[in-house]
């Protein structure tokens, strides 16, 4: 019981590692993004850009005048994890990576008024090559993209045990030990394991 919670323990964490990796790795060049209205509302409009497994949300509160107008009222709203700005003079950038779902978001202010928030990328390159990898996770969407890794992490996990199981039942030792069984058809006398045939004659 406790090798399989150890086992299903590291599947998670490399679960959750290959989510962070995979996040980072959609994540693309600023200039090489196409540019469009992709979502906005009464209060924010959002210009997207979009790549595989990464987006970009561009966001401002509207003023008065622009929604009694409908600006931009037509629109969809924008996903749940972009940054809503709490004043007219707040608009902010809000990058989301992740694949399958997008799973880890940053903030970054606009204007010199605001100071950035702390601790929301890793910065890699500079000029049109610069990446900007988020740190904050979206709770929900990372602990789905996780159990989406750990699911083929403890496949992987099982194959070499398996394997070894294999080559020690064919050479006559204890699959779980590795005890030689060529004096002890019946029971592994290290660990106690029962053969196939034994266990066998005992269900019949």
């Amino acid at each position: 019981m406790t090798r399989h919670i150890v086992r299903a323990t590291g599947a998670l964490l490399i679960g959750m590692a290959a989510s962070i990796i995979v996040a980072w790795l959609c994540v693309r060049p600023i200039a090489t993004l196409p540019r469009d209205v992709s979502s906005a509302d009464e209060e924010i409009h959002t210009a997207g850009q979009g790549a595989f497994g990464y987006q970009i949300h561009f966001a401002f509160r509207l003023s008065q005048r622009l929604r009694d107008e409908g600006y931009f009222a037509d629109q969809p709203p924008p996903p749940s994890w972009v940054r809503r700005p709490e004043t007219v003079h707040d608009p902010s950038f809000t990058v989301g990576a992740g694949w399958p779902l997008i799973c880890l978001r940053g903030v970054r202010s606009t204007t010199k008024a605001i100071p950035h928030p702390p601790n929301q990328f890793i910065e890699l390159g500079s000029g049109d090559d610069r990446r900007s990898l988020p740190l904050r996770p979206i709770p929900l969407a990372l602990a789905a993209n996780t159990v989406a890794y750990s699911v083929p992490a403890y496949a992987l996990l099982l194959v070499p045990i398996s394997l070894r199981r294999l080559i020690r039942a064919r050479r006559g030792l204890c699959p779980r030990c590795g005890y030689d069984l060529a004096d002890s058809p019946g029971a592994c006398p290290e660990c106690g394991r029962e053969s196939r045939a034994r266990r066998g004659r005992v269900v019949a």
